[in-house]
């Protein structure tokens, strides 16, 4: 066995490949392993390079895992088992152990039993555990002598119960686990013989039965190791564990010379910015530098610590221009997102019908809007206008769009998982047969996450094969939740263009590469290093007795990792999120820091410089911010004002023109909707209409001051009752039905104050409940229409008071004062349109009151100048009403915009540029 060294400076594939070419003329019969498979097609470019070679008979290429299956034979014939098939037997191993597991796995035995969906997380944690003892080669035997008289005594016991179940039942039906034959270490001797040597590239870490399996396969051809470490520091603790297991010493490491011909030190550039999104900037102010120098796109490495960042880098660099090793997630294809939607809508579906989200899901996905364009229209502002928080299925037509969605139900709902599994196969590449859907699938991204997914399906549709069933009661909802969880850990692979494009990848993808330029963002602990999961089933001082791996020697990698990619660089751009929520910038940030105050340099200035992020904002931002004008010159012609002429001004109109002049001119001029939202809940605009309408039948039905108290709470919480069956929001949430449990006790207070004023002679005038008033309003030369609706106007003898009721916002005295902040407009408005309609005297009027409906349930009376003189407050809202008026006819006056607070809840905000 021979053992080469590298330093970290030197790119030890290239390195490996000189060596290799100079001791073979025929590299037919050499067999190269690797840590990664990347490394596997870096090795060929160098090879190629190196060589000068057009063509050539490269030799036989491995990663580690591959080698290992390639070079054991098991113990016993059989097929092998896939991670599936493996969770499946296991599933079936836990319940033939007639031991007390609740202790191991509480009351989760009968959802597993249900739904195998359920047992998979726990299914793969278990495998996990049993996968490492194994290729630890630490026993059963050995693994209860350690647990005893400790926490772990009785889980150890029913872990070793249910492998040996697990094993006994893959012998019984001639399966083979692909870990228990690789760690049974029976050597496929005629494989081996087949080369001349044996090289391993990239040695960081590994297992008992890997030291085992190596030093085993020196005996049939010598086997070359090449490690890499910082030569200063000598090898990593990692690797001289493998040393110490092969019974060799560190002395008997050759070390290599750099391959490289100048290594001046590496230049570090380290950033800290506000958001995630503002790491671009460094990025590509560090990708622009490097290319304008001359470096080559795959010299310059983007590592990304959290995968999805990808998608962040994919929206500012072409894929034509990234080479994405990790691949792109299958739940952003159109397909998945399709099955997921229609799963949804499913799942949704009640006896009331189809919940009314999942329902515009699907009518809002490309496939189905793209089909079915016109249908997807009509629906969209069906629910919306009608506020159907659920769609009854009788109201469904039977047209192209429901019919093509029940065929697909029916297509799926079948009794084994085989047959859906194929069902759904011919579902997707139907849709490849849709014309018009080729626009939207046949982008290259589609189809490869297509075939990604369809690979998937053929290979669970053959689980059930294996006599094992995936749910105790075959259910559609199962099946599909099954498939749906296991697509969206997938992902596909992109085009890889190792020579013209920058390369990114995550930090264990890096084993064995070497590049100029070395960018990684998400430098924040918790990212890097990663988080490490819990140690499975052990705590970790049984873990250290035991000789297995503990999260502190996981955590340890990272600092080879990082050392490794850093110490082979000329450039290094490192940035992180400076925000609490984030977490602390990366302990390797820190450990520069501490050794740049130790070179001298001052840490305020350290700091200072890290946290300059503006400079690299040019590169994903405009270099200064447009100022958006808060006042927009909407001018006023002829037309408009034509059009005004027509319009009958409201108390909402002449309120939305005095908070905002550019809000009227949206919805009273241009017209324009306000955006429909479904409301789930019932808000306080709900509960106040539905108290306007229970009101009026009330006092135009029947005359509630000949009642008496019991019997007038009576009535008005039958109507009410009445009115509430028809509203979508009480029907079908709980939540809603309390609420107006409560409101119907506190309505109590609300009757108790209407029967004192009944008492006292007040009685509601029927022909003024909820009814339009309009009149004619001399404006100059101009006759301007006003019209409004009074909520209530009482009568008692000669006198009136007229009434708004308020389940929310109410306008305080101020704002009850004619003048700039007067929003209190309705009642005087009211009372404006009943005097000249009616004649009644302003005098008459004696209060001009608000009605609680919300809280204290009573009449408040914040209009304090006209309670104390009713001709006076008067006059000055006819003033008021003149000169609002005037500005809104005056062409010299814009539609301008009035910024306020209450800008946040204008229905208008996303159409405004503010």
């Amino acid at each position: 066995m021979r053992l080469l060294a590298l330093p970290f400076e030197s790119a030890i594939l290239k390195k490996a490949a000189e060596i290799i070419l100079k001791e073979h003329k025929d590299l037919s019969h050499i067999a190269v392993i690797f840590p990664t498979q990347r490394s596997k097609v870096y090795f060929q470019q160098f090879l190629a390079e190196i060589s000068g070679r057009e063509a050539m008979l490269l030799p036989r290429l491995y990663e580690v895992s591959e080698f290992l299956q390639e070079a054991t034979i098991s113990p016993y014939p059989g097929f092998l088992l896939n991670q599936w098939q493996r969770n499946l037997f296991l599933k079936e191993a836990i319940f033939q152990v007639r031991q007390d597991i609740s202790k191991l796995f509480g009351n989760q035995l009968g959802p597993w039993e249900e739904d195998f969906l359920e047992f998979v997380t726990t299914g793969q944690r278990l495998l996990r555990f049993y996968d490492e003892i194994l290729r630890e080669r630490i026993s059963f035997e050995a693994l209860k002598k350690e647990a005893l008289y400790t926490d772990y005594e009785t889980h150890v016991e029913i872990l070793a119960n249910i492998f040996e179940h697990y094993a006994k039942l893959l012998k019984e039906n001639r399966f083979i686990d692909p870990v228990l034959k690789e760690t049974a270490l029976l050597l496929d001797e005629d494989f081996l013989q087949t080369f001349k040597a044996i090289y391993f590239i990239g040695v960081i870490t590994m297992t008992r039965t890997e030291t085992t399996f190596f030093k085993g396969i020196n005996t049939y051809a010598p086997l070359t190791v090449f490690f890499q470490a910082n030569k200063k520091e000598g090898l990593i603790s990692h690797q001289k564990v493998i040393l110490n297991r092969w019974g060799k010493s560190e002395k008997e490491v050759h070390w290599l010379e750099n391959n490289t011909t100048f290594n001046p030190p590496p230049s570090w550039t380290i950033r800290a910015f506000p958001q995630v999104t503002m790491q671009m900037g460094l990025i590509l102010s560090a990708i622009t530098q490097a290319l304008n120098d001359g470096i080559k796109p795959h010299q310059i490495g983007i590592v990304l610590p959290d995968e999805e960042f990808k998608y962040l880098l994919l929206s500012y660099l072409s894929e034509h221009n990234l080479n994405l090793t990790m691949g792109l997630d299958i739940k952003h294809t159109l397909s998945y997102g399709f099955l997921e939607r229609f799963f949804e809508l499913f799942s949704s579906e009640t006896e009331y019908g189809f919940y009314y989200q999942p329902f515009l899901g699907i009518l809002s996905h490309p496939i189905i809007k793209t089909l079915f364009r016109e249908e997807v229209k009509q629906w969209q502002e069906i629910v919306l206008k009608n506020n159907l928080l659920y769609v009854k299925k009788e109201i469904l037509p039977k047209n192209r769009l429901f019919s093509f969605l029940n065929k697909i139900k029916r297509k799926l709902t079948q009794k084994t998982f085989g047959a859906f599994c194929k069902n759904l196969i011919q579902v997707l590449e139907e849709f490849h047969g849709y014309p018009e859907l080729n626009a939207l699938l046949e982008h290259y991204r589609e189809i490869r996450g297509l075939n990604k997914i369809l690979e998937a399906l053929q290979e669970l549709s053959t689980l059930e094969k294996l006599g094992v069933k995936i749910a105790k009661q075959p259910k559609f909802s199962h099946f599909f939740r099954f498939i749906l969880k296991h697509l969206e850990t997938l992902t596909y692979p992109l085009p890889a263009r190792l020579t013209q494009a920058i390369q990114a990848m995550g930090i264990l993808e890096t084993r064995n590469m070497q590049f100029d330029v070395v960018i990684i963002p998400d430098m924040n602990e918790g990212l890097f290093p990663a988080s490490s999961e819990k140690d499975l089933f052990l705590n970790t001082a049984l873990r250290k007795r035991l000789g297995l791996p503990t999260y502190k020697d996981r955590e340890g990698l990272y600092g080879y990792y990082f050392s490794r990619l850093t110490g082979g660089a000329n450039r290094i751009y490192l940035s992180y999120v400076n925000d609490p929520k984030q977490g602390v910038r990366s302990r390797f940030i820190e450990k520069w820091v501490f050794e740049e105050i130790k070179k001298g340099r001052d840490l305020g200035k350290i700091e200072e410089e890290i946290k300059a992020y503006h400079h690299y904002l040019p590169f994903i931002m405009p270099q200064k911010d447009i100022q958006i004008p808060i006042k927009v010159s909407v001018r006023k012609d002829k037309n408009t004002l034509a059009y005004l002429e027509t319009l009958k001004f409201s108390p909402s109109a002449l309120l939305s023109y005095q908070c905002c002049p550019y809000q009227f001119y949206l919805k009273y001029v241009l017209q324009i909707p306000t955006p429909l939202e479904i409301k789930e809940w019932l808000t306080p605009q709900d509960i106040g209409q539905l108290l306007h309408i229970t009101l009026k039948e009330v006092y135009t039905t029947w005359q509630p001051w000949e009642m008496s108290e019991e019997e007038f709470y009576h009535l008005l919480m039958r109507v009410l009752t009445e009115k509430l069956q028809q509203i979508p929001q009480f029907i079908h949430q709980p939540a809603s039905r309390l609420g107006i449990e409560i409101l119907k006790e506190r309505f109590r207070f609300f009757v108790r104050q209407e029967y004192q004023d009944f008492q006292s002679g007040w009685r509601p005038q029927p022909q003024w409940l909820e009814t339009e008033i309009e009149m004619k309003f001399k404006l100059g030369k101009r006759m301007v229409s006003l019209k409004g609706i009074p909520d209530r106007v009482d009568k008692k003898e000669r006198f009136f008071r007229v009434i708004d009721y308020k389940t929310g916002y109410a306008p305080g005295p101020k704002q009850c004062e004619p003048g700039p902040e007067f929003k209190g407009i309705q009642l005087p408005f009211y009372l404006w349109l009943l005097n000249h309609k009616y004649g009644i005297p302003f005098q008459a009027c004696e209060v001009l009151g608000i009605y609680d409906l919300k809280t204290e349930f009573k009449i408040k009376e914040p209009y304090k100048t006209f309670k104390h003189n009713p001709s006076i407050y008067m006059s000055e809202f006819k003033l008021w009403l003149e000169d609002t008026l005037a500005r809104l006819f005056d062409t010299s006056k814009t539609w301008e915009k009035k910024p306020s607070p209450e800008c946040d809840y204008c229905p208008y905000k996303s159409m405004c540029e503010r």
